[in-house]
């Protein structure tokens, strides 16, 4: 499988070490194209992934039968041709993702955005069900999300706050509707199971206040998998990497970096 890998190199030497973004459902490795920057800046040597059939990856015609482990197989061949120490930062679902690697393989250290838990995939339908009515019967009635996802009005609300313009929005969501999703990783999320990590590492769950669909409690929870609290921003919404501020959650992370010798 031919995977698409946008690279940041270490603007300084020696460098800090390594790490590998992972994105969310509906967007690709593009969504870390300017959160990448301050780490580059910073010392380490920064790869975004895009999973297959996502932005310029293969697979784009298979995408509707590619399922939760084949995009972790794509995690497991990717970071298998990245350079140690290796740090992992995953929005969504590719937050989920890093858990998964986790518990075989180990990294330096996991920042987990926005990260939504099986429960909360179980649980928001409702809520989205009573504040999008068509768009929702329609992906749960014909099994496929695009029918849901790929309309502007839930692109926003979904992801993104009301403090957003115009002119910064409309490209984001231009491309996020160029995207397809398959109902098979829909399924498979929302019953996953996780184990505790191969090997013990520092874990880092941020999230957003104003997140639509993943509540405090969620973030509670996948905190607690790991011995950790959640940090959760004020105001902030789902899309933490692509809202305007995003400079503020870059920094908090690279201060949680360093905090853990990293």
């Amino acid at each position: 499988m031919d995977l698409e890998l946008l690279r940041e190199p270490a603007r300084s030497l020696p460098s800090r070490g390594n790490i590998l973004f992972l994105h969310g459902v509906y967007h690709a490795a593009w969504c870390w194209a300017d959160f990448m920057l301050p780490f580059a800046e910073a010392g380490f040597e920064c790869a975004a992934l895009s999973l297959r059939g996502h932005g310029g990856s293969g697979g784009r015609e298979a995408i509707k039968r590619a399922g939760f482990n084949e995009f972790l197989e794509d995690v497991r061949v990717t970071a298998a041709g990245i350079g140690r120490p290796l740090i992992l930062i995953g929005h969504s679902l590719g937050g989920m993702l890093i858990q998964k690697y986790v518990e075989t393989y180990s990294a330096a250290a996991a920042v987990l955005i926005s990260t939504p838990t099986p429960t909360t995939m179980r649980t928001a339908g409702a809520g989205l069900l009573r504040a999008f009515p068509g768009p929702m019967l329609s992906f749960l009635v014909r099994r496929d999300p695009d029918r849901f996802y790929r309309r502007p009005e839930v692109l926003r609300a979904l992801f993104f706050s009301e403090r957003i313009p115009e002119d910064v929005l409309r490209p984001i969501v231009e491309r996020l509707m160029d995207q397809r999703e398959s109902w098979r990783l829909f399924l498979d999320v929302s019953f996953l199971r996780f184990r505790p990590p191969a090997k013990a590492l520092p874990v880092l769950v941020l999230g957003g206040e104003a997140d639509y669909t993943i509540r405090p409690d969620h973030f509670r929870e996948t905190a607690a998998r790991y011995g950790t609290s959640p940090v959760i921003l004020p105001g902030r919404p789902h899309d933490l990497m692509l809202e305007p501020g995003w400079q503020d959650a870059a920094a908090f992370v690279l201060d949680w970096l360093r905090d853990q010798g990293l």
